[in-house]
């Protein structure tokens, strides 16, 4: 059974955006989908395809399903500025898939991971946000073969476990590539980070971490673990990392 609706924002009286036709439809296995255009902040709670280009206002998606993908469908999704706090994908659901390609650019916050579990972010463009993906409070989620450029923190988790950042590309973030703060038992592996302010960035209650095998140049500061604090009280472990200045002792091998 295929429906046909209209959409439209509006805030009182004074129309934002035009209407948007979305296409509903049920398939062989009468499982909902949507095919078709999304207006800004709409809820997803099904396996979702963007058609369309976004520039919003507010927030972009809301990601609120459990065991779904978002299919970014090579489109991109603007925001109102980087210091609204408005994000471009919201994630609140668990074991989501968001699929590039695609680009989030000009909110707060790119990729917003909030309490959920199990979220794989694959070959997505953050760039020129606040924060290009921010995870809080998040738990077994990778961060894969992404492009992370020109924000202001390029990946940031926060009271975060188990994570995977994986052969990303984070370049020209002005205050840091990959920022830890308390977050613990992760893996951040093959990445390449270049001309940021601290290329790696760890504070002292983030411990029992691999970092293995990654790339970080032209940088302020390529690696900083805890501010210098002697890398036994934390339990970080580097490995097999290229990099030209480190604090907390000899963590490169150097180029």
């Amino acid at each position: 059974m295929i429906s046909t609706m209209t959409v439209f924002l509006s805030i009182g009286n004074n129309m934002i955006f035009p209407g948007y036709p979305q296409t509903i439809e049920n398939d062989s296995k009468e499982k909902l989908s949507i095919n078709q255009i999304s207006p800004c902040s709409m809820t997803v709670e099904t396996d979702f395809k963007l058609e369309t280009n976004l520039n919003c206002y507010k927030d972009g998606l809301i990601v609120s399903g459990n065991g779904i993908t978002l299919d970014l469908n090579g489109k991109t999704i603007t925001g109102p500025g980087k210091t609204l706090e408005h994000s471009g994908i919201v994630v609140l659901g668990n074991d989501v898939t968001i699929n590039g390609p695609g680009t989030v650019t000009n909110f707060q916050k790119g990729i917003n991971l909030n309490n959920s579990n199990t979220v794989d972010v694959k070959s997505i463009i953050l760039q020129n946000n606040q924060f290009g993906i921010f995870s809080m409070d998040s738990y077994d989620s990778e961060i894969n073969e992404n492009n992370v450029n020109l924000n202001n923190i390029g990946i940031s988790a926060f009271s975060s476990n188990n994570l995977i950042f994986k052969n990303n590309l984070i370049t020209d973030n002005q205050l840091s590539g990959i920022s830890l703060i308390n977050t613990n038992q992760s893996l951040i592996e093959g990445n390449n980070v270049k001309r940021s302010g601290v290329g790696l960035f760890l504070d002292q209650p983030s411990n029992h971490n691999q970092i293995n095998s990654n790339s970080l140049m032209y940088n302020i500061v390529d690696i900083n673990d805890a501010n210098v604090l002697a890398l036994n009280l934390n339990n970080n472990q580097y490995y097999q990392n290229k990099c030209m200045v480190s604090e907390s002792g000899e963590l490169c091998l150097q180029y």
